[in-house]
């Protein structure tokens, strides 16, 4: 859609997972994002309730056309953790794409309806049983820059 592609273009802004995450599952009272640690952690609000189901519908849609092959290899932050061995990326915030698919097949637009779940269930149906019980909610810092704004952030007092 031009309105997401429009309101996150290629430079930013680049909202914090986790607060995409807390919108599924949690349900706040207001929809908005936070931006990520490095960049300000500064509020994204969102427009309206079609803005934040289209950015669902997107992060949904990337995770499940990579988890396949990143699950074939180890990810090792630059700034040190093991962000997944091989053949975890699956649990990858599971609870949360699980979520994104099910608000989607219920609130999102006519077609999204039925092809967020049976994408995300397709998908999903071809992991092996290994990784079934793996579960990573967040993405560690990915580098220097992030591992000390994340630091800073936190000191202050907020959550990241």
């Amino acid at each position: 859609r031009g309105p997401v592609r429009d309101a996150y273009p290629k430079n930013g802004p680049f909202p914090l997972r986790g607060s995409v995450d807390a919108t599924v599952l949690e349900a706040p009272s207001k929809l908005a994002f936070t931006a990520r640690p490095e960049l300000g952690a500064f509020a994204i609000p969102l427009r309206d309730r079609q803005e934040w189901l289209d950015f669902l519908a997107l992060t949904l849609a990337d995770w499940l056309e990579q988890v396949e092959g990143a699950s074939t290899k180890a990810l090792v932050s630059p700034a040190g953790p093991v962000v997944w061995a091989e053949g975890e990326a699956w649990g990858y915030r599971r609870h949360a794409y699980r979520r994104m698919a099910d608000v989607l097949a219920s609130d999102g637009e006519p077609w999204v309806r039925s092809a967020a779940p049976a994408m995300y269930e397709a998908v999903f149906a071809r992991e092996p049983e290994a990784s079934r019980h793996v579960v990573i909610p967040r993405t560690p810092p990915m580098g220097a820059a992030a591992l000390a704004a994340q630091e800073a952030v936190a000191s202050a007092g907020f959550s990241v």
